[in-house]
Parts: structure tokens; C-alpha cells; sequence
């Protein structure tokens, strides 16, 4: 019902002056960074610019590009509808914001607003306004636009599944539930990490329905036959998710696994210092009037719709998922929470509406604004300094997320451009810093933006920097022509859980012997900050394979803690990139491509350290893409031709194992070689392998 006197399309003129403010804001937020962007502020834009430049060269191209980012943990199919934008708007870093803005977070901004017109069914214009307003004033609604991430996309899918579900039990169309779980699956292609949230979506949905059958009237058989009805349509919605997810990313669940291994173990935290970042991310404040602003729609018998008990129930269970398993601070990760916050206050402000007393309406109403806008002004300090935000209280106010400036900006500038008169063409540089202030990101990026990314020329190598993804940079060291190091050693997570970078400033201003493969330049930078100090080394002369090797121990212990006379596998050859790591003591993780026959090249890693006369190998083997024909996995002794056979394996039965035992008959290491697979030997396109959980041991 709408009040005498008001048409409903009134509303609309309103709305569309709140995602104007919502824009204008984080192009304010935008214009006021000052960085070279890295990692996640940067990945999403570079990833845009590689797709739109592959569309303009050719739409095969550009559907080639997608198709081959679908494997890899940032996908590519956030950037689709960002192309023709991009294509018009151009390259630069706040024309990439707003068209993430439009595309994504105003569909999230109506679905949610859409989802608020039940707040107050007799006003639903009312509420529908309330609730756009309350979500562009709840910073975590939106700042992680401003910042450059897109998965503001993925919560407007779950947004739309909450609505899908709603109509599905109003209507019990079974197609309007297809749908939901094809959006569901959906979010999860469109970013990862939204498995938590359509896994809390499901398990709200099923909660929902158990306990809408069992409460009907009826005999107890009817009630369960309902309860099973409604459950198998549930299902069914959940496989048409999975088959959605199946199709465009196969390789997601064996993925997923192998995240769960402890591969973000670095970016964990405890289970009270999660709960504790949860509500920093929207304020203790706003968290508390969104919770009375429910309780007022429950009241008010608005418990009675599917949409409303499915945003609360779905929010408590992502809460609990979010907290026990994924445990990481989820600032940019707007699952459930935010638009739980927003609509929580909308129900309260309109609540405050129908309050008769005039005082007791306007005082509320006067007190709630301001405590609103404070969580506002603080939670993303455009207007105020970023100081001042900090002073208040912690988590009473949303954390705040202020545009960001690199202190070391300037000098970042300058070494960049140093780097470019003193570099030659196939110099790789490895830069020994992971801060905000320094990494090598941030020198890609720095180059990129002083010289436009067709000027780009410097060879800075990427390499993993925390621990727990399992990668030692021991093949970059030594490949490596200039090393840049920061001094004291830059970091952006504990010490502790990032030794595979500060490993590098040891070895080559310590006392290892690559060192003597260096020599230190005169020239000198810092970070803006005073004690900080930024040294270049370059290499006078390639490493010997004794120091090579010496260096491969050094780093297994510094990182691993492994002794310096452990048996290891070390890379002896490859005609394409490879990479050999040690997951834990005694076991490797080996990464590496087979060669055509006719190549004439070998991919072969060999054992050193061990010998006894029989060594069982262990270990499993998987593919990065199911597209490849398949490899080969023998073993061997010294220079002698493989004797013993590993497995032939092939994509699409998942992670294999093998197990076999070499008897050493003649001088030499034991030896892994990789071939492509013997009936299709010139097939290797798409073969990159995994040879994980890789073990020697001694007697079989």
C-alpha cells in the first residue's frame, strides 16, 4: 500500500540521487590514493586491460584469454562486462572503479533495496528508499569498490537468491529455485571464496524449509511428505549450482582441496580475532541498532517472510562458517554481513517513522543519524583525517578504510626509473621486500603507471611471499641478474610466516657464499620513512653448481628448518619453467612441463643426498587442465635410460598416486624424468603438472 497521494514512481528520481552519492564517493576516495596499486588492488584492473586488449585484437582472442584464465585462483569472467566499458572509458584506474561501480554494486544497491521494500509493507516505496540509503551508509557495503575489488558482484548474486527464494516459496515454481541455485553456482565462478556464502545460503534455505513442513497442519505423513518435497527441490536447485560450477570451472573442487591443506595459513588468524575483524568491518554500533532494527521487523510478524529468515539465518551461518574455517579478516569480502547491517538499520529508522510520540520519533531518529553518520565518516575518512578515525574507540565504528598512501611513493618513483638505466633487456630482478611500502608489485605497477604498460621493459620476477603456499624462490636467486633489498626487512605479515622473502636479504647481503656472486651498488633509496634504506645488488657472475646447491640447502633450512645434509630433488633440467619446493621435511612439491620427443629435451629433477641401494618413491600426480593428452612419469639412476615406470596418467580422474621402488644398479642419483604420454608423444599443450607429497625413502 502506498500513502494517499504518493506514486510510486516517485521513489525512482530519489534512488538514483543515492547511487550518484554512492559514486561520487568512491571516485573521492579514488583521487584521493596516492600508490603504485599491488596484489588484489591491482590484479582486477591488469586482469580487465589483458581481456578488453585480447577483445580489441580479436573476439577469438579475447574468448581464448577467458577460457584460459578459468584454471587459475582469479579468473577472468568479472572482467566480461567491463570490456566495452574499458574499451571506451579507457585504462585508467578510476574509470576501471566506476564501471566495477555500475555493473556491479548498483545491482547489489537495488537488490538489496528491492529486498527492503518488506520492511514496512504498507510503504514499501518508503522502504525501499531507506534501504538504498542505509546501504551506501554502510562503508562495507561499497568501500571494497572503491578499493578495486569486483566481488561486490558475487553478493549481488546472493542478494538475488534470497529474492529467488522468497518467490519460490510464495509461488512454488520449481524453475524460480533452478534459478537461484544457477546464480548460486554463479557467485562461486565469479570468486572463490563465495562458497562460504552459498554454503550458508543452502543451509538457511534447508533449515527453512524442514521447519516450514514440519509446522503445517496435517497428519505426520503429510508433513513429512511436504518436508521431503521441499528438501528435493533444495537439492536439486544445489546440483544445478554444482553443474553450473562444474562446467565453467572443473577443476574448482580439486582446487578447493587443496586450499583447504593450509595453503592461506598465513593469512589465518584465531577464532576470536576473526569474530573480532567481523565486527570491525561494520561497527560494534551499527552491528547493535541493525540487531534492534530486526528484532522490531520480527515483532511486527515480518519473520513471516522466506526472504527476511533466510538473510538472518544465512548471516548467523556464514558468521560460524567464516569464523571456525575460513578464519581470515573479511573487510573485502561482502558476503552476508553488510547488507544484514543495512537492512537491519532501514527497519530501524522506519520503525522510529511509526513511533506516535513525536519527541520519543524525532529525538530516535536524530541520535540514530548521527550514530550512522559517524560509523560514515569514520569508516572511510575522506573528510576527516585518518587519525582522528582511529582515536575513536576500536571496533565501536567500522575500521576504517581510508584511501591509501605510499610514504615511499617518490623514491619508489625514482629507484623504477634507475632500475630502467642500469637494467639490460633479460636482467631479471627480484626485489627482497613485502610491504605496503615495497614489493615487487609495487615496482611492476610503478613502471607501468610512469611509463604506460606498453613502455614496460623491467623484468621484476613474481614469486610467492608467504610461507604456507609452499614455494621457495630458490630458482629466482639464482637466476636472478639485480637483487633489491630493503632495509629493515619489509613485510606485511608476521616475520615468521614470510621467511621466504626475508631469506633473500640474508643470502645476498649476509655471509652465504652467493653472496661473492654479487656486488653492491652505490646507489641508495629509502622508503620516506627515516632508518629505512634501500640497497641494489647485481650479479658479476653466474653461480657454480657447488654454490647453486649450497644455496638450494640454505634456503630449505632457513624456510623449513630441513638439515643441510638432507636428501632433496633438485631441477637438473627442463626446457620449460619448472619449480621444485619443499612442502614439509622430506617431502617436495614439484611443478614442471613435459617436453615434445622431438625436442631432444629432458624435464628431470634428480635426488641428491640419499644413497641407499633401493629408494621407494611416492607421491601424486595432477594436472592444472584437463585439456592436456596426458604424461608419462619414469625413474631412473644416473646416466642410465629409466628402468622403472611411475604411471601414465591422465586429466580428469583428479589427483593420482603413484609408488614404486628404484634399486640403484649402477653410480648416479636416482632420478625423475617427465614425458609426454607415450601413445600421443608430440601432445603437450595444456601438460603442466603437480607432483605433490613427493617422498624418498631409503630401503623400499
Amino acid at each position: 500500500m502506498i500513502a494517499p497521494g504518493r506514486r510510486p514512481a516517485r521513489v525512482w528520481p530519489w534512488t538514483c540521487g543515492v547511487i550518484l552519492v554512492a559514486g561520487w564517493l568512491c571516485a573521492t576516495f579514488v583521487r584521493q590514493e596516492r600508490i603504485f596499486p599491488y596484489w588484489d588492488a591491482a590484479i582486477y584492473h591488469n586482469l580487465t586491460l589483458a581481456l578488453t586488449d585480447a577483445f580489441t585484437r580479436s573476439p577469438a582472442d579475447g574468448l581464448h584469454e577467458l577460457r584460459e584464465s578459468l584454471p587459475e585462483d582469479y579468473n577472468s569472467l568479472f572482467a566480461l562486462p567491463l570490456v566495452p566499458g574499458i574499451m571506451v572509458a579507457g585504462e585508467r584506474r578510476l574509470a576501471f572503479v566506476l564501471l566495477v561501480f555500475v555493473v556491479y554494486f548498483i545491482p547489489y544497491l537495488l537488490a538489496g533495496a528491492w529486498l527492503a521494500r518488506g520492511l514496512l509493507p504498507q510503504h514499501p516505496q518508503r522502504s525501499m528508499l531507506a534501504g538504498a540509503v542505509f546501504i551506501v551508509a554502510t562503508p562495507a557495503c561499497w568501500y571494497h569498490v572503491a578499493l578495486g575489488y569486483p566481488d561486490i558482484g558475487g553478493a549481488a548474486l546472493i542478494a538475488g537468491c534470497v529474492l529467488l527464494y522468497g518467490r519460490w516459496r510464495r509461488s512454488g515454481r520449481l524453475r524460480t529455485l533452478m534459478l537461484m541455485g544457477l546464480l548460486a553456482g554463479l557467485a562461486i565462478v565469479f570468486r572463490r571464496h563465495y562458497v562460504y556464502a552459498v554454503a550458508a545460503l543452502f543451509a538457511a534455505v534447508l533449515a527453512d524449509v524442514g521447519v516450514g513442513a514440519l509446522a503445517q497442519r496435517g497428519s505426520a505423513r503429510g508433513r513429512a511428505r511436504a518436508a521431503a518435497e521441499w528438501i528435493g527441490s533444495v537439492v536439486l536447485a544445489a546440483a544445478v549450482g554444482w553443474l553450473t560450477i562444474r562446467l565453467i570451472l572443473p577443476s574448482f573442487f580439486r582446487q578447493a582441496l587443496a586450499s583447504s591443506s593450509g595453503r592461506f595459513a598465513g593469512w589465518q588468524q584465531s577464532v576470536t580475532d576473526t569474530m573480532y575483524s567481523m565486527v570491525g568491518t561494520v561497527g560494534a554500533v551499527p552491528l547493535g541498532l541493525a540487531a534492534i532494527g530486526w528484532l522490531t521487523v520480527c515483532l511486527r510478524g515480518g519473520g513471516a517472510r522466506a526472504e527476511f529468515r533466510i538473510l538472518l539465518m544465512g548471516t548467523t551461518a556464514w558468521a560460524a562458517a567464516w569464523s571456525l574455517h575460513a578464519r581470515q579478516q573479511p573487510y573485502h569480502y561482502p558476503h552476508w554481513l553488510p547488507l544484514f547491517v543495512a537492512l537491519g538499520l532501514a527497519a530501524l529508522w522506519l520503525a522510529l517513522r511509526e513511533v506516535s510520540r513525536r519527541s520519543l520519533r524525532l529525538g530516535g531518529a536524530v541520535v540514530m543519524a548521527l550514530l550512522v553518520f559517524v560509523g560514515l565518516v569514520t569508516g572511510v575518512p575522506l573528510a576527516i583525517p585518518v587519525a582522528t578515525a582511529r582515536a575513536l574507540p576500536r571496533r565501536l565504528f567500522p575500521d576504517p578504510i581510508a584511501p591509501r598512501v605510499n610514504p615511499a611513493y617518490d623514491e619508489v618513483a625514482r629507484l623504477v626509473t634507475h632500475l630502467r638505466e642500469i637494467a639490460r633487456p633479460d636482467d631479471a630482478i627480484l626485489v627482497a621486500a613485502s610491504s605496503h611500502a615495497l614489493n615487487f608489485d609495487i615496482v611492476r605497477g610503478a613502471e607501468r603507471t610512469l611509463y604506460g604498460r606498453g613502455g614496460a621493459r623491467l623484468k621484476v620476477q613474481q614469486f610467492a611471499q608467504v610461507d604456507s603456499l609452499g614455494k621457495l624462490p630458490t630458482s629466482l636467486l639464482l637466476g636472478a641478474a639485480i637483487v633489491v633489498v630493503a632495509i629493515p626487512f619489509q613485510h606485511h605479515l608476521a616475520p615468521d610466516q614470510q621467511k621466504v622473502v626475508r631469506v633473500l636479504l640474508d643470502a645476498v647481503s649476509g655471509s652465504w657464499p652467493i653472496a661473492a656472486d654479487f656486488e653492491l651498488l652505490p646507489d641508495r633509496f629509502t622508503l620516506g620513512t627515516p632508518g629505512t634504506e634501500v640497497r641494489l645488488y647485481r650479479r658479476v657472475r653466474p653461480s657454480s653448481p657447488e654454490v647453486s646447491d649450497d644455496t638450494t640447502r640454505r634456503i630449505n633450512q632457513f624456510v623449513h628448518g630441513t638439515p643441510l645434509d638432507a636428501p632433496r630433488w633438485v631441477l637438473r633440467s627442463s626446457p620449460y619453467p619448472a619449480e621444485v619446493t619443499e612442502e614439509e621435511a622430506g617431502r617436495f612439491r614439484i611443478t614442471a612441463h613435459p617436453p615434445r620427443a622431438s625436442e631432444g629435451a629432458r624435464t628431470v629433477v634428480e635426488l641428491l643426498g640419499l644413497r641407499a641401494d633401493r629408494v621407494r618413491l611416492t607421491g601424486w600426480l595432477s594436472f592444472f587442465d584437463e585439456r592436456c593428452a596426458g604424461v608419462a612419469l619414469l625413474a631412473g639412476v644416473g646416466m642410465e635410460e629409466p628402468t622403472v615406470t611411475l604411471g601414465a596418467f591422465a586429466p580428469g580422474i583428479g589427483t593420482e598416486p603413484f609408488d614404486a621402488v628404484v634399486r640403484r644398479a649402477a653410480a648416479g642419483q636416482v632420478y625423475l624424468d617427465l614425458r609426454a604420454a607415450p601413445r600421443e608423444p608430440e601432445r603437450i599443450d595444456f601438460c603442466t603438472v603437480l607432483i605433490s607429497e613427493l617422498e624418498a625413502i631409503p630401503g623400499g
